[in-house]
């Protein structure tokens, strides 16, 4: 270490030979909204559809699956959003 950082070393035992992301499919897919808004400070935005999503994260040992955690994920749908023209 010194006046200005310090260093640290981590040691830790292997337990899986492998962990592996499982993603499974797209449930409850929600379609955007189309949103008008006026102003000079209105920004254009791309939509994109909602939709919730399981990510398994597989733990191996010896070539069989040891364990397994479920990680569920909720993406909120993304607005289109196109910019009226200034009106006088």
């Amino acid at each position: 270490s010194t006046d200005t950082s310090v260093t640290i070393s981590l040691l830790g035992t292997k337990k899986y030979d492998e962990v592996r992301a499982v993603t499974g499919p797209r449930t409850n897919v929600t379609p955007p909204k189309k949103i008008s808004a006026p102003g000079p400070q209105c920004e254009v935005q791309t939509p994109l559809e909602g939709f919730d999503v399981a990510v398994d994260r597989v733990f191996v040992k010896g070539g069989k699956e040891v364990g397994r955690e479920t990680y569920k994920t909720h993406y909120t749908p993304r607005d289109e959003v196109s910019c009226d023209p200034e009106t006088p």
